[in-house]
């Protein structure tokens, strides 16, 4: 049984010993209890988020509440926030609890008559059998940093110390991302058929279902918030069927909208692309021919972009028409038709690179992440890696993040930022990349299964190729993204 227990604040103590409780409520110097009790925390209210709390009381006054969940021991990280809203009731989550520990929860509030509140909860968790603590192997974060990461399947967030703090046991495949609402973005486990899923839903930090909507055909891969607030989703253009039927499938983008849960707008890249272009030579499949594996919107120039794993390519369109903008990959293959599409391999100075000799196109790629200079980042597996060049398979297989720049006035393309951790690992399918524009760096994932268990694995790096944080979790797995989070972001 989980267990809640109640105790004084150290503050509150200390201002009953010295007298310093009386007065005026406007009294800056005071501190009051608000008088919680078990009964003002319920923890895991939904039953899927069993290491978040939440937090409901009448406060004496209209306020403004904070909570902290303190760190363990002295090396243990404290989590807290501020709720921004002057409220008087008050119903906020409690974020970021220990499991199998008895964790302190600061509660305090600020009143508009400047008496200030604090109690202290304890809140007893449960162990967890089946989290497997992550393996730190690196931490040059600051010692406060409370940002949590998580790859997509585990469905557990943890910090830079290998803590678990956040937990999901509800019905989703891969938790995508989080929405600026404060909420998840995840595909659904039920009647899913391999990674592919009859819909997607949107849950709360404290595990409960918001939204729930259904794809024709299944999803896959992908789905996103546009600006708007309808969800970019990755789709097939014909019920999927995993033997060999000769339909194509993982081939069209949808706009589904948040109001209707109905598509509002579709692109088919068997009309956008070429379905005849030989792919990469593991792929027997002519069902399978693109294989899109990520999307993104960007406001920027109203377009979109993809990856495709078969293709070996990054595309971008143009959202209002679908009219096929260019393609980043090798230039093999592609009919006289889409020539005029490709962009040209240069360098730092404009000159054209001999792409034979140096890796320049992405093999297999994933997780296409436009960013606001223009650039677009990458996750680029490798696989079959220099195939193009000389019509065999490279000896050196390895997966990197890659940041490339695209002149589109010149349609150019150079390399302006890569990272692939020495060579070391390699992942032929999943990963991910996520850039951070106020910190200047990127989440690179490894996550996909290697041939030698040294991943999933996260790596946190800067311009300059330092490593601030690298974690290997459940090794060995096969895992699709990588993610970082503040939990309370959004709320």
């Amino acid at each position: 049984m989980n267990v809640l227990v109640m105790r004084v604040s150290a503050l509150v103590l200390a201002c009953m010993l010295l007298s310093a409780c009386g007065g005026s409520g406007n009294d800056a110097g005071s501190v009051r209890s608000l008088g919680l009790t078990p009964t003002n925390i319920t923890l895991d209210p939904f039953g899927t988020a069993p290491l978040s709390a939440r937090l409901q009381f009448t406060a004496p006054e209209p306020g403004r509440v904070s909570v902290a969940v303190l760190g363990k021991g002295e090396a243990g990280i404290e989590i807290s926030h501020t709720y921004s809203q002057l409220v008087t009731d008050v119903d906020a989550p409690v974020l970021g609890l220990y499991f199998d520990h008895t964790n302190e929860v600061v509660v305090d509030f600020a009143g508009v008559t400047g008496t200030r509140y604090s109690d202290v909860l304890e809140v007893a968790t449960q162990p967890f059998l089946f989290v497997l603590e992550p393996d730190i192997v690196t931490n040059n974060l600051p010692a406060d940093d409370s940002s949590l990461y998580f790859f997509s399947r585990q469905r557990f967030a943890f910090d830079s110390r290998g803590e678990v703090r956040w937990l999901y046991t509800g019905d989703a495949l891969d938790i995508y991302r989080k929405q600026s609402d404060g909420s998840l973005l995840a595909s659904s486990r039920q009647n899913a058929i391999s990674y592919h899923s009859p819909g997607f839903v949107t849950i709360s930090m404290l595990g409960e279902t918001l939204a729930q909507y259904d794809v024709v055909n299944y999803m896959h891969h992908e789905v996103r918030r546009l600006p708007w607030g309808n969800y970019l989703v990755a789709g097939n253009s014909s019920l999927i069927d995993f033997a060999t039927n000769g339909v194509p499938e993982e081939d069209v983008l949808l706009e589904i909208s948040a109001a209707t849960g109905l598509v509002v707008k579709s692109w088919d890249f068997n009309q956008i692309l070429d379905p005849g272009r030989p792919p990469l030579p593991t792929n027997t499949r002519s069902d399978d021919w693109l294989h899109m594996n990520s999307a993104a919107y960007s406001a920027i120039d109203n377009s979109i972009y993809i990856t495709s794993q078969r293709q070996s390519l990054v595309a971008k369109i143009d959202y209002d028409t679908g009219d096929l903008l260019w393609i980043l990959g090798a230039h093999e293959g592609w009919p006289a038709a889409l020539q005029s599409k490709l962009l040209t391999a240069v360098d730092a100075s404009g000159t054209p690179v001999n792409t034979a000799a140096i890796d320049f196109w992405p093999y297999g790629p994933h997780a296409v992440q436009p960013l606001a200079d223009g650039k677009l980042a990458i996750y680029d597996n490798g696989a079959y890696r220099g195939w193009f060049a000389d019509n065999t398979v490279a000896a050196e297989s390895y997966s990197r993040a890659v940041s490339y720049a695209v002149d589109e006035s010149s349609m150019t393309v150079q390399i302006d930022w890569a990272f692939d951790a020495g060579r070391q690992y390699f992942t032929a399918a999943t990963g991910d990349i996520d850039y951070f524009p106020e910190t200047d760096r990127y989440l690179v994932g490894f996550a996909g299964r290697s041939p030698d268990a040294s991943t999933p694995r996260l790596i946190e790096v800067d311009r300059s190729g330092n490593i601030l944080f690298e974690a290997v979790s459940n090794p060995g797995t096969q895992e699709y993204r990588a993610e970082k989070l503040d939990l309370y972001q959004g709320l």
